[in-house]
Parts: C-alpha cells; sequence; structure tokens
C-alpha cells in the first residue's frame, strides 16, 4: 500500500530516507506475501503473530485505497499479559536505522473500546562497522532483550476514523557501541490494556534533526 514517505511504514523493493533508515515499506504496510489461511496459523502477509489469540492480519479494513490489508488487535478481556506481533527476521521483515534521531509513525483505526497506548521495540540487534556485535552469554542471538522502544499513545484517538499517531523521539547513538541497528520491528500491546478492536497500517520511521 503507499504511503507518504518520510517510521510505524513497517521488501524486496526497499526505501531510503536520506541514507538514514532501509525498509520495504510495503511489509510494513502488510501487503508482502498472503493471509494466514486460518486462525490457527500464525504466520501471516510475512509477519509473525505471536499472539494469534488477539492479532491477525485482515483485508476487512485498510488505510489506503490501494491497499488491501492492515493489522487487526481484538480483545474481549483485560489483558493478563503483553501480547505481541512481530516482523518476519527474513529479508523483507528487517529495518535498518543509522545513527541518529528518529520518531515511529502509523495509522491507526480504533472500532470499540479505547486504547491508552502501545509500543513498538527492535530486539537487541547492534552493528559496529558493518559487524553484528555477539549477544551477551544468557542471551539468544536473535530474540535478545530489546535495544530501542518507542510508546505510542493512543487515549486521545476516538473511535471510526483513521488517524496518524507518533512516538516520541528515540535516540540511536553513533559511539562506540552501535552505529546501526538493523532488525524487524515488534509491536506490544501491554498488560491491563481493556477491551479493544484497532487496526494498525501504514508504518513508517522518520529521521529528526
Amino acid at each position: 500500500m503507499k504511503t507518504k514517505v518520510l517510521f510505524l511504514g513497517l521488501v524486496i523493493a526497499s526505501m531510503a530516507s536520506a541514507n538514514a533508515q532501509t525498509l520495504n515499506k510495503n511489509n510494513y504496510a502488510f501487503e508482502v506475501g498472503k493471509m494466514a489461511a486460518n486462525l490457527s496459523v500464525k504466520s501471516s502477509c510475512n509477519w509473525w503473530l505471536q499472539d494469534n489469540d488477539v492479532f491477525a492480519v485482515t483485508d476487512s479494513k485498510n488505510h489506503t485505497p490501494n491497499g488491501k490489508h492492515s493489522l487487526c488487535f481484538k480483545s474481549e478481556s483485560i489483558l493478563e499479559k503483553l501480547k505481541m506481533a512481530c516482523g518476519t527476521f527474513n529479508q523483507n521483515g528487517l529495518v535498518e536505522l543509522k545513527d541518529g534521531k528518529y520518531i515511529a509513525k502509523c495509522w491507526i483505526f480504533i472500532e470499540s473500546g479505547k486504547l491508552k497506548n502501545f509500543t513498538m521495540y527492535f530486539p537487541n540487534a547492534k552493528y559496529k562497522d558493518g559487524k553484528k556485535l555477539a549477544p551477551n552469554s544468557n542471551e539468544k542471538p536473535d530474540f535478545e532483550s530489546p535495544y530501542r522502544s518507542s510508546m505510542l499513545k493512543t487515549g486521545w484517538v476516538k473511535p471510526g476514523k483513521w488517524v496518524q499517531v507518533k512516538s516520541e523521539p528515540f535516540h540511536l547513538d553513533g559511539n562506540k557501541e552501535i552505529d546501526m541497528l538493523k532488525a524487524p520491528l515488534h509491536i506490544n500491546v501491554p498488560k491491563g490494556t481493556e477491551p479493544v478492536v484497532f487496526y494498525i497500517d501504514d508504518i513508517t520511521f522518520e529521521k529528526v534533526d
């Protein structure tokens, strides 16, 4: 699906902005691959629905006229634990951010209920001089502790229309520890979220001064 170039816009055809970011915007508009054939399948449109009891890629609602899909979250009870969906670890799912300050943006549609916030984060994939740094001995090589996260506050969003939301700026330091992040985006809906149905679409990243 098409979006204006500007971060949550989460590749065979990738795009770059000021050489600071690389991502497949179609993957982060949920337009790469096919939807899961049934609700028991966790892989859908190149996304891994860790908690497919509440997450699903759907064609019932979409932000742009040219798109077909969006990510739907539906819960009929208060969440007793965090729920997650993430882009896959193949090339279509990776986002590359070089050192600098970024904000995450996406479009959401609340169908019913109220959503206070949700979080986007990247697992701990660090690079220095083009080489991936080894994880700590107690961490797995792919699903490591979150490296950068951004909360998107949505309590002000009223149901019934698509609204763009954005995070506070988060910073990637070009220091001796890291000069690049390259990982799939994870979307988390926090424990305690009340019953709600909402959709996410057209995730993008914007580098800011």
